[in-house]
């Protein structure tokens, strides 16, 4: 005990007093060192989990053209969440991209749109070495007049636009196995046409034995002439998804289609056929690409290698009826002999010989056709 005075007061103190102080003060300076200590690991914590974050693969794609557990293999494997969003009409792309070229990371253009977006430099080029199963991909299938070189898409599979019909309602002897099916009276407001200014004059020409790219005003001329006489037989120029409905309803009974669609048609009802018509039809090879300002692009290319894996590719061509352009997946097996063996997927080669793919160019920006489709729209109205 000890005596210490403050002005004009006296204390007294025992030692255990002193010594409970330092021992408070003590331990005061240990809890404020702790607290800074937990502060800090709270703020790396935080940090780690930023890092850390689960990536999202953002993809803008047709609905029904990617199987879900190779969506779902894909996750798993990467540790991943992928999300889509769909469109009817790939024109769609253009749009969203011009307002948010970040909004996705992976897209599913035709041929038509992908040229478009690469005009308005809305691609992304693809960083092949991150790609070694491009190799897996048929020559074929590659350096299209699109996209040369495929700096801006990698071939996702092919197809041929059929015609479709219900053989519950059309005569054995009226299935011609010829686009004439979309010309015969007989089924007057059973028939239907896409409404594509190039695919309704491209099957037109094909019918009258020119290609599907003639820009010959003869050419066209004859086209037109048929075109009008068609335009008093059919319902309508329909989306492809009506067409679809359409024919699975039994609404309409002969239709153009494309054919992957015309493989879910035939699953929904048993009644419905198709074939690639006797004097050809077009050829297109649907791609992925990655856009522009893609938040994800590395990601979006580890999809892309996935995808060319001969056994995924295999599995996305049983699941939409589409022609399979990787190589490895054919001649590795990975596709059912029932599959490779279905003519209307992959034609014989007299068929083949008469497909043709379009020429971008002419496509996109043709005086002739637009005028055909102009008159036509308006006989309509």
């Amino acid at each position: 005990m000890f005596l210490f005075s403050k002005g004009d007061k006296a204390y007294i103190l025992n030692c255990n007093t002193v010594n409970h102080m330092k021992y408070l003060k003590v331990y005061l300076f240990f809890l404020i060192i702790a607290c800074f200590a937990f502060v800090s690991c709270a703020d790396s914590t935080d940090t780690d989990d930023d890092q850390q974050q689960i990536k999202e693969l953002k993809i803008y794609n047709w609905e029904d053209y990617l199987p879900e557990d190779v969506i779902t293999d894909f996750e798993a494997e990467y540790g991943v969440d992928v999300t889509q969003e769909y469109f009817d009409d790939d024109e769609w792309i253009v749009s969203a991209l011009e307002s948010d070229p970040s909004r996705y990371d992976l897209i599913f253009p035709t041929h038509k749109v992908l040229y478009s977006l690469w005009n308005l430099k809305l691609l992304a080029e693809i960083d092949k070495t991150n790609i070694p199963n491009l190799e897996n991909i048929d020559e074929r299938y590659l350096n299209q007049s699109f996209d040369p070189d495929n700096r801006f898409s990698i071939p996702y599979d092919w197809g041929t636009t059929v015609l479709s019909y219900n053989s519950k309602f059309i005569e054995k002897e009226d299935i011609t196995y010829s686009w004439q099916m979309l010309f015969n009276e007989k089924y007057s407001d059973r028939i239907a046409t896409f409404d594509s200014p190039n695919l309704v004059v491209g099957m037109a020409l094909k019918y009258l034995g020119y290609s599907i790219n003639s820009r010959g005003d003869e050419q066209l001329l004859e086209a037109k002439d048929i075109l009008l006489e068609q335009k008093q037989l059919i319902i309508g120029y329909l989306s492809w998804k009506n067409i679809t409905d359409m024919m699975i309803n039994e609404e309409i009974w002969i239709a153009p289609a494309y054919s992957g669609d015309a493989v879910m048609m035939l699953d929904e009802n048993p009644d419905i056929d198709y074939f690639v018509p006797k004097e050809g039809s077009d050829y297109y090879v649907d791609c992925i690409a990655i856009p522009i300002a893609a938040k994800n692009k590395d990601l979006a290319e580890k999809f892309l290698d996935y995808v060319m894996r001969p056994d995924i590719q295999a599995r996305i061509t049983e699941y939409t009826g589409y022609g399979n352009p990787n190589k490895r997946s054919i001649e590795g097996g990975f596709i059912s002999p029932e599959t490779l063996a279905d003519k209307r997927i992959y034609p014989e080669p007299d068929i083949m010989s008469k497909l043709e793919s379009w020429d971008t160019q002419s496509e996109t920006g043709s005086f002739g056709i637009n005028s055909i489709w102009s008159e036509l729209i308006k006989s309509e109205q």
